[in-house]
């Protein structure tokens, strides 16, 4: 029942990895959890419409500069 429960938790475990990048692993060094933290955070700031209106007028920038913005520090990640 034991190896049940263990291959059940390495499939879930690997379903999530697969959807959510930044999960990493045993392995992961510092740097690139990082990183892949950063990088969630930016895609939640940009795929929120409510989020990016506060940016905006936050920064009195408009949307699209914005979103922009935020799309350069992803790639720069």
């Amino acid at each position: 029942m034991q190896s049940g429960n263990n291959s059940r938790e390495k499939q879930v475990y690997n379903n999530l990895k697969n959807k959510y990048i930044g999960i990493g692993d045993a392995d992961t060094k510092r740097g690139e959890f990082l990183s892949n933290i950063k990088k969630d955070t930016y895609f939640s700031l940009i795929s929120y419409d409510s989020i990016n209106t506060h940016l905006s007028i936050g920064l009195n920038k408009p949307k699209q500069l914005i979103q922009n913005d935020i799309i350069d520090k992803i790639r720069k990640c």
